[in-house]
């Protein structure tokens, strides 16, 4: 892989591609970050715009058991309350929608006590004070971590067996990543276990588990949010007549993405082609479309592609809670370069024509952007470039505020 070009660099060389005057074109006008994170750049919390609780418990345990029905009855008791007391997490369940736990932390704890005999522990009594005691860890301290890990697996496992009946189900992978890191700790009891504990110097038990977690609904996407990205219109145009420009190859057909899903021109096919053809009488080609090498000296003045956005029709997958706000309402289109001249190259660093269109969106909120290149959407964290080479991931190429106002309500 060929080393980045300085930003300077790069806009010359672009400016080049166009015979460029000065004034002719947006060139001097392009966004483009050279960092992992533009100016502002923001971390994007993936509970956003969710309903999502947090719940914080403890339960307490038997000396030297593990059993958890009665600590189990408490916690389920707690999450079923703080659910309940949500309006909206409630009726999500009642109406079948999507409910997950997507945070999930345990700790087991166990008395610093064993076979009558105090042991070392981890912490002290207020559970997160390093122990100062001088006892060794010895196999009662061992037996009593094994006590702590089982009192956690068991409450975790008892949950989890109920979590179908309460229409509840845990985000992918959350159940594993939680039982391997369970955190034991054995807890200064006094040397004693938690009913025999001195509590007017150790008032917290050490038989406990306790668990940390967020419980989110699915998002869902807002009426008007829909409403705005419905026929949504995306374009991939070339036109001489506004630029001071030629255009004359057939290296210029990408498949073109929004927010990551491969789009389908209206008239079926799966890329957008600025290739060239002969005029038409005094019609312009009306759509792009696919050729070999050059079949005319002459280059077409105008040629675009148009992709839309429907909910039952064409690009009808685009519309799923993930796309819709995986940019905070705002779209991100990208492009694939296609090899469609056996392996032949349009420059040497380069496969496909690089910067040789224009984007343009239009949504049902009027919005209209035309610029190749030009971030509208600062907080992305994304740089823009079009692709230079055949294969790979799709590259963003253009970003839209679309209706990023009506999802950010």
């Amino acid at each position: 892989m060929r080393n980045l070009k300085t930003l300077n660099e790069e806009i010359n060389r672009m400016k080049s591609l166009f015979n460029y005057k000065k004034g002719t074109s947006n060139v001097d006008d392009l966004i483009i970050y050279e960092q992992e994170n533009p100016p502002g750049g923001v971390i994007v919390d993936e509970n956003k715009g969710k309903e999502c609780i947090d719940i914080l418990h403890t339960g307490t345990f038997a000396a030297e058991k593990s059993d958890s029905s009665k600590p189990f009855k408490e916690f389920i008791a707690k999450m079923q309350s703080e659910i309940n007391s949500n309006e909206k997490l409630k009726k999500q369940i009642e109406e079948g929608g999507k409910v997950f736990i997507t945070e999930l932390k345990i700790m087991g704890g166990a008395s610093n006590h064993y076979n009558k005999k105090a042991t070392a522990a981890d912490v002290e009594n207020d559970y997160t004070t390093p122990y100062s005691g001088d006892i060794e860890k010895d196999s009662g301290y061992e037996a009593n971590v094994g006590y702590a890990k089982s009192r956690a697996e068991n409450l975790l496992n008892a949950m989890v067996s109920k979590l179908p009946e309460m229409s509840i189900k845990l985000k992918d992978g959350l159940l594993e990543d939680a039982k391997n890191n369970i955190v034991t700790k054995v807890i200064n009891t006094g040397g004693k276990n938690d009913s025999g504990r001195p509590k007017a110097t150790h008032k917290n038990p050490g038989q406990i588990v306790k668990i940390e977690m967020k419980i989110c609904s699915e998002k869902t996407v807002e009426p008007e949010v829909l409403e705005c990205f419905e026929s949504a219109t995306i374009r991939v145009d070339y036109d001489s007549n506004s630029r001071d420009q030629t255009h004359n190859c057939n290296f210029a057909v990408y498949e073109i993405y929004a927010n990551g899903v491969k789009l389908e021109r209206v008239d079926g096919k799966e890329y957008a082609s600025l290739n060239n053809s002969t005029r038409e009488d005094t019609d312009y080609k009306p759509q792009g479309y696919l050729s070999g090498r050059n079949q005319s000296k002459e280059p077409a003045p105008y040629v675009y592609n148009e992709f839309k956005l429907t909910m039952d029709g064409v690009n009808k997958l685009f519309f799923n809670q993930e796309n819709i706000y995986k940019y905070g309402g705002g779209l991100v289109v990208s492009a694939k370069c296609m090899d469609t001249n056996n392996g032949e190259k349009w420059g040497e660093d380069s496969d496909c024509h690089k910067w040789v269109g224009d984007i343009k969106l239009s949504t049902t909120e009027g919005a209209e952007v035309v610029n190749v290149g030009k971030s509208d959407l600062p907080n992305t964290g994304l740089q823009f470039s079009t692709p230079n080479s055949y294969g790979g991931d799709p590259v963003p190429v253009a970003g839209f505020e679309a209706c990023k106002n009506l999802a950010t309500k």
